[in-house]
């Protein structure tokens, strides 16, 4: 993260667009048809947070299997295996169901955050991505 609380997604130009980054307390809603780049814009933002500026990430899927993302990740030389593997990225594969419980959770008011930072054993998460149809 920048000294200007600023999160740089590294993607070309958005940065530029956006007056140096996403201000970090910020939620982000991307919403457009099938195909037109929602994922592919989670998956740079996490893969540059990770390899450009340190940050960890998480990726959250409820219809996309893990390894088809990998696999499509691959082929924009993004290793997500790898970045597994160095405990910097996680990817949940899970139901919006369980995801309702964790959001909502009475004794854990942040209880995604805990979830994805016991399953770390570095630190917790500073980039979170969840991909999503809306039905």
């Amino acid at each position: 993260m920048s000294k200007d609380g600023l999160l740089k997604t590294g993607i070309k130009g958005l940065d530029d667009i956006l007056l140096g980054g996403i201000p970090r307390t910020n939620v982000v809603l991307l919403q457009g048809v099938t195909g037109s780049g929602k994922t592919l814009m989670g998956l740079e933002f996490i893969y540059n947070g990770i390899v450009q500026y340190n940050e960890p990430g998480i990726i959250v899927v409820f219809e996309t299997s893990p390894n088809k993302l990998v696999r499509d990740a691959a082929g924009f030389g993004w290793n997500l295996d790898e970045l597994q593997d160095q405990k910097k990225l996680q990817i949940v594969f899970t139901t919006p169901q369980l995801m309702r419980l964790f959001f909502s959770s009475r004794f854990d008011p942040w209880g995604f955050r805990r979830f994805a930072s016991s399953s770390r054993p570095t630190r917790a998460s500073d980039r979170l991505i969840i991909c999503c149809r809306r039905r």
